[in-house]
Order: structure tokens, then sequence, then C-alpha cells
């Protein structure tokens, strides 16, 4: 219930549905993402159900005087901070996993040659292809291609966040309308 209460008031925040609710699911699930912020969560919600200041502190593991200084902050920027740093981690290592799966299935990722720190180009080697563009924002038909191929939500997010080469966007819409 005062997880609710929380999640209710953070919802309404303009980035709420591309970082903040993906990021209060995860932390629902294992609050280790991001302890500070999961107490924080913890305390608010407890003290809106009318929760004194030692049994936050009893619930949450922490002290009196920790707890009284959670109660007082207001979780909006704090939890929108903490869920900016995640999405885009959570997010690559999702995109890594579903390439993971593209390249066994033959699809390969196109990738820049780097010479040290920068990048110099396409790749030099006539066998390899040239880089594809990425693909960020996914239009609404493709997010439906997306879920027809069999992606799940979470793979569709990240995709959203942090993208995907233009090649493997179109192998998995070409898999989708089959």
């Amino acid at each position: 219930m005062a997880w609710r209460a929380v999640e209710r008031r953070l919802r309404r925040a303009p980035s709420a549905h591309e970082e903040l609710v993906p990021f209060l699911v995860a932390l629902k699930v294992n609050r280790a993402i991001n302890l500070g912020a999961y107490r924080l969560v913890c305390a608010c919600g407890l003290r809106d159900l009318g929760f004194n200041v030692d049994d936050i502190a009893a619930e949450l593991g922490v002290s009196a005087r920790h707890a009284r200084r959670l109660i007082g902050k207001d979780p909006g920027v704090a939890v929108a901070k903490a869920a900016h740093r995640w999405a885009p981690v959570e997010a690559r290592r999702i995109v890594r996993a579903l390439r993971a799966q593209l390249q066994v299935d033959g699809i390969r990722f196109h990738q820049w040659v780097m010479r040290g720190r920068r990048r110099v180009g396409p790749p030099t080697h006539p066998d390899r292809p040239r880089p594809a563009f990425k693909v960020k924002r996914l239009l609404h038909d493709e997010g439906t291609g997306l879920r027809r191929a069999g992606l799940s939500p979470e793979q569709i997010w990240a995709i959203n966040i942090v993208g995907l080469g233009s090649d493997e966007l179109n192998e998995l819409l070409l898999r989708g309308s089959r």
C-alpha cells in the first residue's frame, strides 16, 4: 500500500513512462538496484500511511535519525535521478543480450573500427558490411511488429532508450510479419 501511494505520485512526472516506471518496477523486484531510492520510497510511503519515525526505522533497518531525514526528503527528484542513471545501463544490457541472440541466428551487428580511443569509420575489410544507422525511437507500427516477432515489452523499451541497428531492426520486423 505504501509503495503504491508513492508510485502514484511519481507516475505524474513527464518522463515517468520512459525511465521512472520501469525503474520502480525493477526496484520493487530487486531493491539492491538502488538501496537508497528503495528506502526513500518506502519511508515516504510508510509516512503517508501514518507510521511514526521509530516504526519506519525498524522496518527499513536504519537509525531513527536516518528515517527522519528520509521522511523529510521529497522522493521525486532523487528517484528520478536514480532512474535516469539506471535506465541506459539496464537498456544496454538488454540490447546486448538481444544482439547476442541475433548473432546466434546469423545476423551480424555492424561495428565501427576503433583506433585507440577514436572511431575512424566503417570496417576497412571488404568482407565486412558497412555500418547501419541506429534507430532509437520506434514508431507505433514498429513496436507492434516487434511484439509480433516475440520481443518482450522490456526489449522494446530498451530499443527505445539506447537504439538498435536498422538492419537488425528490419530483420526483427521481417520475423514479425511472417
